[in-house]
């Protein structure tokens, strides 16, 4: 059903859901090794209304399997720390589909609120912000890569089976999940996104 199970500190008002940054999360029982056609490809995206980067490690939205050498990934996050302040929008999926590229990622990232999207269509990888391409650092695919058999997670990351860690302090006003997208189709997307949270008064 995709319904979400929320979880530890999160709050609830009429501008988004607010993670405590320590403890909450929301499941979203979508297992990328059972719901995603791989011959579809991927996309993911997140409407963030905080502006924050600090020292602690945190995704917005992500699940990540590893047994080595074998290892999988799936997510997108506005800001990781300020050790690392980069962007990113990951798909690491299996060999058999012999992606060109595992990941989008601009360093630094330039501010951590609007529409991140991004999505993978084969060897192609968009990834943008307020519908405008970031053109960002794509990385090599690596070997030995497979989907993740773990449920997405919503303002932290989901690794392994049960580990829920990096949680995210960033107020999100909508999240979606879906096939591959064009870059224009992204551009669009935002377009009806952003009128959405203007309808709400809560756009950034």
């Amino acid at each position: 059903a995709f319904r979400l199970t929320f979880a530890g500190g999160l709050t609830h008002t009429s501008t988004g859901i607010l993670p405590n940054g320590t403890n909450g999360y929301a499941n979203t029982f979508f297992t990328p090794s059972i719901h995603i056609n791989l011959t579809d490809y991927a996309s993911l995206g997140i409407y963030s209304r905080t502006n924050s980067i600090d020292a602690i490690q945190r995704i917005d939205m992500d699940c990540q399997v590893f047994s080595s050498p074998n290892g999988g990934d799936f997510g997108i996050f506005a800001g990781f720390s300020t050790a690392l302040p980069v962007s990113q929008f990951i798909v690491e999926f299996t060999q058999a589909e012999n992606f060109t590229y595992r990941l989008a990622q601009i360093n630094p990232t330039p501010n951590t609120t609007g529409f991140w999207a991004g999505s993978q269509n084969g060897s192609t990888m968009y990834f943008q912000r307020n519908g405008i391409d970031l053109s960002p650092t794509l990385s090599p695919k690596l070997a030995n890569r497979v989907v993740p058999n773990n449920a997405l997670t919503i303002f932290a990351q989901r690794y392994q089976t049960a580990t829920i860690r990096r949680y995210s302090n960033r107020e999100l006003a909508f999240s979606f999940i879906g096939e591959k997208l064009t870059e224009s189709q992204l551009s669009n997307y935002y377009t009806a996104v952003q009128a959405f949270q203007t309808t709400l008064s809560r756009q950034v």
